[in-house]
């Protein structure tokens, strides 16, 4: 995940075939991973519906909920 292009950042991070827990390990690196990662990872396709919300969970992303 360190090519220049932040483009191929966050093609590669929103490949299914991704290890998950490096998946993870892209929304809990933010600060260092850079956006573009981020964004890839979390919309990854092979994230399950509860593995989004955990990710999104510990990235202290609101839930909506009221």
């Amino acid at each position: 995940m360190t090519d220049p292009d932040p483009h191929v950042r966050r093609a590669a991070a929103a490949n299914p075939l991704l290890p998950l827990d490096l998946v993870g390990s892209l929304v809990d690196a933010r600060e260092s991973a850079g956006p573009e990662s981020v964004e890839g990872a979390a919309a990854n396709p092979a994230l399950s519906a509860e593995r989004l919300h955990a990710l999104l969970d510990r990235s202290g992303v609101p839930s909506g909920r009221q």
